[in-house]
């Protein structure tokens, strides 16, 4: 049997102020260890807000799987895939499954069931949703609760910075597109999977990439055995190999993590990537 322990939260989460020592300025906390409920059969798919002060995981009792959010548990379900938290922590979403159909929960709400759900994702103000779900053998794009289009087969849906942008890359025959806006793009016989972006710590590994200021957006598509850069809707030249795209930057202007020779500048007017002809490597700059 397990047993959920709620760890270490920082002081601000109960009102305190942290401690400042005289001789070091160091801050230090107070360790306390809370258990939460009753034993599980199993504890998994733990997630703690960025400032520590929520927490949301997956337990299974009884053969029924229920998810467990600032300590509240939620109601049972026959199943529970992903369960996600909105940025500030104060919002979560999970995908249930009962009777053989699957749905997401976003804030303790059911929303309409489906054949197959992945994906779910917050905007970065934590006031959007957007997950992927299967109807026989279409996929979708659910976007605040809103179906889009139905396509053999979706990637993960992508918020840009400033929340009001969105996009996603689809299947439809032999032929993938990139939808940004609602708005389908050229066809390509490939969008590059693993774009990168960097949000200081963490990776996300993404098709689609937004600008910092949001209003530009790209990714990597792969005519017969040419890449190439769409930015803005508009194929650049092609090339045998393109690296991938990382739009942010830190404060001395350097990108964020590992760059892969490919960057928007912070203010999105101007981006450079690198591109290989033969044996030869160039950095093509707004181009």
């Amino acid at each position: 049997m397990l047993s959920a322990l709620l760890g270490v939260l920082p002081p601000s989460c109960k009102g305190e102020n942290p401690t400042e020592t005289e001789s070091s300025n160091t801050v230090t906390y107070k360790l306390e260890e809370q258990k939460l409920g009753a034993d599980y059969d199993e504890i998994r798919s733990l997630k703690i807000s960025s400032d520590g002060c929520h927490m949301a995981y997956v337990i299974t009792r009884g053969g029924k799987s229920l998810a467990v959010i600032d300590g509240r548990e939620g109601p049972e379900h026959d199943e529970i895939g992903l369960i996600e938290l909105s940025p500030t922590g104060t919002r979560a979403a999970y995908t249930a499954k009962e009777e053989g159909k699957w749905f997401v929960v976003v804030d303790g709400q059911p929303g309409s069931k489906h054949d197959g759900t992945k994906s779910v994702v917050f905007s970065p103000d934590g006031r959007r949703t957007a997950y992927a779900a299967q109807s026989g053998k279409k996929w979708s794009v659910v976007v605040d609760s809103q179906p889009g289009p139905e396509y053999d087969e979706v990637g993960p849906p992508t918020f840009s910075q400033d929340s009001g942008r969105m996009g996603y890359t689809a299947k439809l025959g032999s032929t993938w597109h990139a939808v940004v806006d609602g708005q389908p793009e050229a066809d390509f016989d490939q969008i590059a999977v693993g774009s990168v972006t960097f949000n200081r710590t963490t990776a996300f590994f993404e098709s689609i990439v937004f600008s910092p200021d949001s209003r530009r957006v790209a990714y990597l598509a792969r005519k017969s055995e040419k890449w190439l850069m769409v930015i803005d809707g508009r194929p650049g030249p092609e090339y045998d190999e393109i690296k991938r795209a990382v739009f942010s930057f830190d404060e001395y202007g350097r990108p964020d993590g590992p760059s892969y020779s490919l960057a928007f500048s912070s203010e999105g007017k101007h981006v450079a990537y690198a591109a290989r002809v033969d044996n030869k490597w160039s950095v093509i700059v707004d181009g």
